[in-house]
């Protein structure tokens, strides 16, 4: 066999042991680059791995907690730890045998598919439920039910029939719509020991006891009633035979009407008490011309003190005595001439009228009408006296 050349040294001599071991030991502690066949990587830790972080270079992975794989992150992307999604990084069919054992609510055995819920509710139990019977299930934060009993339906309502509540009663409803909402225009509600004379317009009906009853009701796009034994069939009726009254609210006035003692189920004509209208004025019955503007007061009569304004001064002048049915005669007397010289010069008033501190409690309409009243008789009576007197002085001339 030939021998190999022997390769000389840069300097044309012939390496010698001293040579080579030097070179060794230079290739023994350099680092080697990737082009040369190397790392390039000098430090490393347990679990580490290589990989090409680019064309020519290379780099570690450390590695990280137990449980997790190595993922591809595609072409020229690096690799990375991870676990492993059963949608994104594994396809195809698991085999039964490779399934595993549940526990919990669902259990399995190993290897097998067929599966056991855990009986946590009241068993094959059933069926519940009648048409007074309702069931009453109990469902825990799983959604699962845990409890089956039954409750006693109370009569129910058929469609078209009116509900009857014993007791207290609370309903409410979310936002600021209606609570409760009747529909049909032909639709009442009736409050205590209440029954249907016979409506057919929507109303509320209060009745507490058996008899008259309250209403509120409008029978008309105008008018909205608040009345007393009363309700409306293609009119106003009485509830009763008793009398009955209303309050009306019509175009913006306010009407009190009355009427006398009817037959039940009968037609109410009304009659118009009083009335304040939109402008402000009050009329009193049916007066001649009507509302006569604001803040005024027509009427077709006006009593003082319940007794209608009428004479007795006359009765007293000509017959030294009032009338014994004058209900306005209470003892009054006649002032003579010279007494009321007397009381106008000291008090500064008529006789008739009231005293500066009995004005502020004398001052009523009807008392002071009353006074202004007498006073013009009184001074015609004076008048009276002074024509007397004349006639006698000229008889005598």
């Amino acid at each position: 066999m030939a021998l190999a050349t022997m390769v000389l040294l840069v300097d044309g001599s012939i390496p010698v042991a001293a040579d080579l071991n030097g070179n060794w030991s230079a290739l023994n502690t350099a680092t080697i680059p990737v082009a040369q066949g190397g790392t390039n990587i000098t430090t490393y830790v347990v679990g580490d791995l290589i990989y090409a972080s680019a064309a020519t270079t290379l780099a570690t992975l450390a590695a990280v907690a137990t449980g997790n794989a190595l993922i591809s992150g595609g072409v020229t992307t690096a690799p990375s730890w991870g676990k492993i999604a059963m949608g994104t990084h594994m396809s195809g069919t698991m085999a039964a045998a490779q399934f595993p054992a549940l526990t919990g609510d669902i259990t399995t055995v190993e290897g097998a598919l067929a599966t056991t819920l855990v009986n946590t509710g009241p068993g094959a139990t059933g069926p519940i439920g009648s048409a007074t019977v309702a069931p009453v299930i109990t469902i825990d934060a799983k959604g699962r039910v845990t409890a089956l009993t039954s409750a006693t339906i109370t009569a129910g309502v058929a469609v078209g029939e009116s509900p009857t509540w014993t007791g207290q009663h609370t309903f409410t409803a979310a936002g600021t719509g209606p609570k409760i909402r009747l529909t049909d225009a032909d639709s009442q509600i009736f409050i205590g020991g209440s029954t249907d004379p016979g409506w057919d317009v929507g109303a509320i009906h209060l009745q507490v006891s058996a008899g008259r009853g309250g209403a509120f009701y409008q029978p008309s796009s105008a008018e909205t009633y608040l009345t007393q034994n009363s309700y409306y069939s293609a009119g106003h009726k009485y509830t009763t035979a008793n009398p009955t009254s209303a309050v009306v609210h019509d175009s913006g006035n306010i009407l009190l009407r009355t009427a006398a003692s009817g037959t039940a189920d009968t037609a109410i004509t009304w009659v118009t008490a009083l009335t304040l209208t939109n402008a402000g004025g009050i009329q009193i019955g049916a007066p001649t011309g009507g509302d006569k503007g604001a803040g005024t007061l027509n009427a077709t009569a006006v009593y003082d003190d319940n007794v209608l304004l009428t004479d007795w001064a006359f009765d007293l002048y000509y017959d030294g005595h009032a009338q014994p049915d004058d209900p306005a005669y209470r003892g009054q007397q006649l002032a003579p001439f010279a007494e009321t010289a007397r009381v106008t010069m000291t008090e500064r008033r008529l006789p008739w009228m009231p005293t500066r501190a009995d004005f502020e409690a004398q001052r009523g309409l009807g008392s002071m009408v009353s006074r202004l009243w007498f006073g013009q008789e009184q001074q015609q009576m004076y008048l009276f006296d002074f024509d007397a007197r004349l006639r006698a002085l000229e008889s005598r001339g």
